[in-house]
Formats: C-alpha cells, sequence, structure tokens
C-alpha cells in the first residue's frame, strides 16, 4: 500500500494502521540507494521528476505541516 504511515505533529504521533506484527533486524551493512528530499516553498516538480528517473532504491520525502507537498 502506499501513502503516509501516520502524522506527526508537535503533540503527538497518529498511526493509520496497527501493526500485526514487530520485527528487528541486525544490520551490518547498507546497499540500497535512498534519497532523503527535502520539500521547501516554491519547489518545482521538475526537481522530483528528474530524481525519479534516476536508478534510486527508495525516496522519502520530508515534508511540513502534516505532509504537505507544493
Amino acid at each position: 500500500s502506499s501513502g503516509p504511515v501516520g502524522i506527526l505533529t508537535k503533540d503527538k504521533i497518529s498511526l493509520f494502521h496497527q501493526l500485526l506484527s514487530t520485527e528487528k533486524y541486525n544490520i551490518s551493512s547498507l546497499s540500497k540507494e535512498v534519497v532523503l528530499l527535502k520539500v521547501y516553498t516554491g519547489m518545482r516538480e521538475d526537481l522530483l521528476e528528474t530524481l525519479l528517473k534516476t536508478q534510486i532504491d527508495g525516496l522519502v520525502l520530508e515534508a511540513f505541516g502534516q505532509g504537505n507537498v507544493p
């Protein structure tokens, strides 16, 4: 499924789904390329479109407000 897992505000963390179980993994190395992109006011969409044309394995958007993206 896609979309946000939850919302983090100044006061609380709200999850949209309840976990059925949890798993922990011992990580000894990283082999995937995941980009962290900080969203900003006035950001042009071609920046994101260009990034998505690359061979990344994942993308994390750091948005503002309650996940709002221009």
